[in-house]
């Protein structure tokens, strides 16, 4: 997508971790504060649920802050993020 918008051919809305190792040819412009994001959910069995793997997994996502600040709180127990 990168090499297509270097050689004039569109402008994509892409995620910033796609952009590493962008050519010179493009120009790489931030959408602003309120800008798209997206929202990670996971999915797990309840005997996997407690397991020390599973928790790490989900506790880093967690620990990081959302849009607008907003940091997840949402315990092992309750249902999964709405699909948007």
């Amino acid at each position: 997508m990168l090499f297509m918008v270097g050689s004039g051919l569109g402008m994509p809305v892409m995620p910033a971790l796609s952009l590493t190792g962008a050519p010179p040819s493009v120009e790489i412009a931030g959408l602003g504060p309120d800008r798209p994001y997206r929202r990670v959910g996971y999915v797990t069995t309840p005997e996997l649920a407690d397991t020390t793997a599973v928790r790490a997994l989900i506790r880093t996502p967690r620990s990081l802050e959302g849009p607008g600040g907003s940091r997840g709180s949402r315990s092992l127990g309750e249902p999964a993020l709405e699909r948007t």
